[in-house]
């Protein structure tokens, strides 16, 4: 899953722990079930909100505001 995301294994546990993406653990408490459309929805919010950066730093550019 962090392969599919471009993130690090630990980085992608701590968002599984604090709820980013949802999942159960496992009877042994050390791995995590979460489903392919969980991290698919979380990979597209990320998308949305690199664009809205991306677009904000566009406009502040071509209005001469500092970013």
């Amino acid at each position: 899953m962090a392969e599919v995301l471009g993130l690090s294994r630990r980085f992608t546990v701590r968002l599984l722990d604090s709820g980013a993406i949802p999942s159960d653990r496992l009877p042994d408490g050390r791995h995590h079930l979460v489903r392919l459309a969980d991290v698919l929805a979380f990979q597209e919010r990320r998308n949305r909100r690199r664009e809205g950066r991306r677009r904000i730093a566009e406009a502040a550019e071509e209005a001469g505001l500092p970013y």
